[in-house]
Formats: structure tokens, sequence, C-alpha cells
């Protein structure tokens, strides 16, 4: 599958994914990135899957708080 057909079917699918990830997958764990062609595969071909509202849950990302700074004492 080309890149282009593999990017547009995913976007088909609703599958958020950047090309440094597929990129990693497609090296380190090639079953996941068959996965994700079959998935865009599957949405060229017509079986969109239905979009849900929990579909794609948010990451948290944590704040770090700057270290306060220490007051020398006279």
């Amino acid at each position: 599958m080309k890149y282009s057909r593999l990017i547009h079917g995913l976007a088909l699918a609703h599958v958020e994914v950047n090309r440094k990830v597929l990129a990693d997958l497609a090296v380190n764990q090639p079953e996941d990135f068959t996965a994700y062609c079959k998935i865009a595969q599957d949405a060229i071909n017509g079986n969109i899957p239905a979009i849900t509202e929990n579909a794609a849950p948010k990451a948290k990302v944590a704040k770090k708080e700057a270290p306060k700074a220490k007051v020398a004492e006279p």
C-alpha cells in the first residue's frame, strides 16, 4: 500500500497518527502496523467505523511547577 493511500484510509477511518509513529510501528511493531494498514484498506473499501464519543480519549499532560526559590536566611 502506498503511503498516500494509507494516510487517506486512516483519515477516512478517523485515525489520527503521524508519520513518525507509523514509521516506528513499521520497524518495531510490524503486526500493529499491519493492523493500521487493514483499518485504512477497510475504510477505503467503504467499511468506515462509526465515531463514538469516547473513541479517542485525550491524553492528559501533567504540568510541572517551577521549583520554588530558596531564600537564604541571614
